[in-house]
């Protein structure tokens, strides 16, 4: 989205560039056609950091929800354990184990 926003200004300038050029024409350009241009670029301008701000939002929101699903499900699966299997590992051997697988497929993600 964001980069689409970024679009927006060179093309009002180039637009605006042209309405300076119409003015030493017989029929030059209508004043407010200018001041539209002006506008469309600083709204683009405006819009930009939020568009960006609003993007990484949304990319750190999935980014915690996928990191908190797998350290759930991984923890479930540890409560699921056998006797057998808890036996040959600790608790903070598993514990680091699932840290880190979750963190690496975060920040595949990420």
């Amino acid at each position: 989205m964001a980069e689409a926003i970024e679009f927006v200004d060179p093309i009002s300038q180039s637009l605006l560039i042209n309405f300076v050029a119409s003015q030493t024409t017989e029929n030059p350009e209508p004043f407010w056609k200018a001041l539209l241009y002006c506008f469309i670029s600083l709204a683009g301008n405006l819009t930009i950091p939020l568009a960006w701000g609003a993007q990484s939002w949304f990319e750190r929101r999935a980014f915690i929800h996928i990191e908190s699903s797998l350290r759930i499900a991984v923890y479930k699966k540890c409560l699921k354990m056998s006797s057998q299997a808890k036996q040959t590992s600790d608790t903070g051997e598993l514990v680091n184990h699932i840290s880190l697988d979750a963190d690496r497929v975060a920040q595949l993600v990420k």
